[in-house]
């Protein structure tokens, strides 16, 4: 760092540490990006099993000095939605600029799409129950889940349902987006935000999600947010959008190039511009 004398440090997670450490020593200005729960305090309620949330516990007296040194070594801080940042400005009493992820939508653009309805990560907390009861109850469509294998009785469930197919891990989402109309997303824990339904919009498929965390910021579309853990709500919802896809498709696809790297790294810009002109 002494030999490349940099002008600006960006750094996440726990290489911010190392940014604060060089801002302390050298007052270089440091950027840390926020994109998860991780540096709050209280993971403990975002879905980890028993033993993460003893250590998280166990740890926290530790890590809590940590990142209070990291904020107050950072000359800004960025969060990945809303919702991360109004968390960390009740929890740390700082105030992010919000940026969405940089997704580049061009590596997940596709000529053609399908019929098939995608889920993603076939987990309890990504509510794969929700979507499997919807399945259940929509025998007529076909769905898609991507993803590493869930557990044993996630599996047993899919294979009992003669029009789920699961593909397991997938390299390039384009194969799957070639397959898929929809994308079901009744998450049942705070997603601090969602790449699927930008890398979905860009082809003009809609993402239905759950009233959860950052997840609505990504959609971007009020009416495709349910907000209730009910099967039956989103067969409703299902039902409406696909009545009117040519209108929701083309609401998906503006959302998707309004948030996708190109406006990402603009607003980037912006922020690291008077940063630089202060050097």
């Amino acid at each position: 760092v002494q030999s490349f004398d940099p002008d600006v440090i960006i750094s996440q997670h726990e290489l911010a540490l190392v940014g604060a450490r060089i801002h302390a020593s050298t007052e270089t200005p440091h950027v840390v990006f926020i994109r998860d729960f991780e540096q709050c305090g209280f993971v403990v309620d975002t879905g980890r099993s028993s033993a993460g949330k003893l250590i998280e516990y166990a740890t926290w007296p530790v890590t809590k000095p940590i990142v209070e040194y990291i904020f107050s070594n950072s000359t800004e801080a960025v969060a990945n939605s809303d919702y991360i940042a109004s968390v960390y400005s009740e929890y740390w009493d700082i105030d992010p600029h919000v940026i969405y992820p940089f997704v580049e939508t061009s590596n997940y653009e596709v000529s053609i799409t399908g019929d098939a309805i995608l889920h993603v990560n076939p987990s309890r907390r990504k509510g794969i129950q929700i979507t499997l009861d919807v399945a259940d109850q929509l025998r007529g469509q076909d769905f898609l889940i991507v993803g590493n294998e869930g557990s044993a009785q996630i599996q047993k469930r899919i294979e009992s349902l003669p029009n789920v197919s699961f593909r397991g891990y997938v390299e390039d989402m384009r194969d799957i987006y070639r397959q898929c109309k929809l994308v079901l997303m009744p998450s049942q824990w705070p997603e601090p935000y969602g790449r699927v339904p930008i890398e979905a919009g860009i082809n003009g498929i809609p993402t239905i999600c759950s009233n959860s965390g950052g997840l609505p910021e990504s959609v971007g579309i009020q009416d495709c947010v349910v907000d209730s853990s009910n099967p039956s709500d989103y067969i409703t919802r299902i039902q409406h959008i696909l009545d009117n896809y040519g209108e929701f498709s083309r609401m998906a696809k503006r959302n998707a190039k309004t948030s996708n790297a190109d406006s990402g790294l603009s607003s980037f810009d912006a922020l690291l511009d008077p940063i630089l002109d202060s050097l």
